[in-house]
């Protein structure tokens, strides 16, 4: 199977940066007060937020 390098480096950095933007999220929200867990909120929102960031990102460089 064949994965350029670039989708390889492209997936992890969007993984990083949603990481940020959810954690971000969690403390400017102040979801802490609303009785959520940071650990269970990361697990249950990282691979939406992650798969829909990189959806949006493949639309865009479709339109490009």
């Amino acid at each position: 199977m064949f994965l350029p390098p670039l989708i390889i480096i492209t997936l992890v950095g969007n993984y990083a940066i949603d990481s940020l933007v959810i954690l971000a999220c969690f403390y400017a929200f102040k979801l802490k007060e609303s009785g959520f867990n940071l650990k269970s909120f990361y697990k249950q929102n990282i691979l939406k937020v992650w798969g829909f960031g990189f959806l949006a990102d493949f639309i865009g460089a479709l339109i490009i």
